[in-house]
C-alpha cells in the first residue's frame, strides 16, 4: 500500500520537475487553448467519523475550456489507505464533474474557484464496499510555465451527501494545455495603429501622432501632449497650464501711505510729495485699484472739531493725489476717525506727533 502512495506521489511530482527542466518561463499573456489534460498527486484528508487514516493519492483530469473564465472538467481521484483500528487496506476513489472559474491572471499567476458533483467509493478489504454521491468546493491558482504547460494546485472540501461526512484534499500536479484557438482579431477602436489590448490612451483623436503605447507625443515632456500644445520646446521642469505654457504666478503687490501733520493743520508738506508721488504711480500702474485715505488726529481738542480736522487732513491728500498727480477721483475716498485710533501715546509730543497722520494701505493681485 504505501509503494502505491509513493508511487502516485512520484509520478506526479516527477512529471511536474521534468516539465520545468525543459520549458521556459510564460511571458504572463493569456494561453489559447481549449483542452488542459492534469496529473498530480493529493493529500486526503479524511474525516475523522470514517475511522480510515490519511493518506495521499493519484488524481487524473480532462478540462474543456468554454472561455477565458470558465472551464469544465471531468477528474479521477484515487488513493489507498488504512482504517485506524486494525490497518486495513481501503481503496478510496472519486469520480467527479467540476466547474472552474478562472479569475484575471497576473503575469504567470492565474487563481481560480472550483466546485462540482459527483460518486465516491471506500471499498474495505475483505469487508462493505461503500459508495456516495459527493459535492465539493475550493480554490488554488495555476502558474503557466509556457503556452503549453502549467503548474497547479488547489485546496477543495469534499461533503458526503449520504454520510453528512466532510473529507478535504490539497492537490499538486502539472497540467498540459491542448488544442490552440485561432487568434482573436485585433481591435484597434481609435485608429491610432495600436490595438486596444495594448492602447493605454484609448479614444485618442484621429490623425494625432502617437507612440508605441497609443499614446499622443509629448515631445517637451511638460505633460501636455502635441497636438493641444500651444507653446512647443517648453524649458524642461518648467510648470505649465493646460495649455502646455509657462504657469502664471499670481502674487499681492502692495503699497503704503503715511503722512503727518503739524498742530491743528490739514496743509500736506512738501517732504510727502514723492511719497505721494510713488502711490499715483502705482495705482497708474495697477489700475483696478482704489484708495481709502484715513484721517486721524491727536486727543486735544474736543471730539467733534477732531473728527472735521481729520477728515480735512484727508480730504487734502486725495486733493494731491487727484489735481496734482492726476489719479481719477472716482478711485479715491477720504474719511476722517478723528482721535479714536492712536497709534502712539497722545502724553507725549512724540506720541501726538505720530497720532497727527493720513495713512492708506493699497494692495492688488497679479500674475506674472
Amino acid at each position: 500500500m504505501k509503494n502505491f502512495q509513493q508511487h502516485a506521489l512520484m509520478v506526479a511530482l516527477g512529471v511536474a520537475a521534468s516539465v520545468t527542466s525543459v520549458t521556459a518561463l510564460a511571458d504572463g499573456h493569456s494561453a489559447s487553448h481549449k483542452y488542459e489534460a492534469y496529473l498530480g498527486a493529493a493529500r486526503q484528508f479524511i474525516d475523522g467519523k470514517r475511522g480510515i487514516d490519511n493518506d495521499t493519492g493519484v488524481v487524473v483530469g480532462l478540462g474543456y475550456v468554454l472561455d477565458e473564465n470558465w472551464t469544465i472538467e471531468g477528474v479521477f481521484n484515487g488513493f489507498k489507505a488504512d482504517t485506524e483500528v486494525g490497518a486495513v487496506d481501503v481503496d478510496g476513489r472519486h469520480y467527479r464533474l467540476d466547474a472552474v472559474y478562472n479569475l484575471a491572471r497576473n503575469g504567470a499567476w492565474q487563481p481560480f474557484l472550483v466546485g462540482g458533483a459527483g460518486d465516491q467509493g471506500f471499498d474495505v478489504e475483505g469487508g462493505n464496499n461503500n459508495r456516495e454521491t459527493a459535492i465539493n468546493f475550493g480554490g488554488g491558482a495555476k502558474y503557466f510555465l509556457s503556452d503549453e504547460w502549467a503548474l497547479r494546485g488547489d485546496l477543495r472540501a469534499i461533503h458526503s451527501l449520504d454520510e453528512e461526512a466532510t473529507d478535504y484534499a490539497l492537490g499538486l500536479g502539472v497540467a498540459y494545455l491542448m488544442g490552440a484557438k485561432s487568434a482573436p482579431q485585433k481591435l484597434d477602436s481609435d485608429g491610432d495603429t495600436v490595438e486596444d489590448s495594448l492602447d493605454q490612451c484609448p479614444n485618442t483623436p484621429a490623425g494625432v501622432a502617437v507612440d508605441g503605447k497609443g499614446c499622443p507625443l509629448d515631445s517637451d515632456r511638460d505633460g501636455v501632449f502635441d497636438y493641444g500644445d500651444l507653446c512647443p520646446n517648453t524649458p524642461m521642469g518648467t510648470k505649465v497650464d493646460k495649455d502646455g505654457c509657462p504657469e502664471k504666478i499670481a502674487k499681492t503687490v502692495s503699497i503704503e501711505l503715511q503722512v503727518n501733520f503739524d498742530t491743528d493743520s490739514s496743509k500736506v508738506k512738501p517732504q510727502y510729495m514723492s511719497e505721494l508721488k510713488d502711490v499715483a504711480e502705482f495705482m497708474k500702474q495697477y489700475n483696478k485699484t482704489n484708495v481709502e485715505l484715513a484721517g486721524h488726529t491727536d486727543s486735544r481738542g474736543t471730539d467733534v472739531y477732531n473728527q472735521a480736522l481729520s477728515k480735512r487732513r484727508a480730504d487734502a491728500v486725495a486733493k494731491v493725489l487727484v489735481e496734482t498727480f492726476d489719479v481719477e477721483a472716482g478711485r479715491v475716498t477720504s474719511n476722517g476717525y478723528g482721535e479714536s485710533r492712536p497709534v502712539a501715546d497722545n502724553n507725549t509730543a512724540e506720541g501726538r506727533a505720530a497720532n497727527r497722520r493720513v495713512v492708506a494701505e493699497i494692495s492688488t493681485e497679479t500674475v506674472e
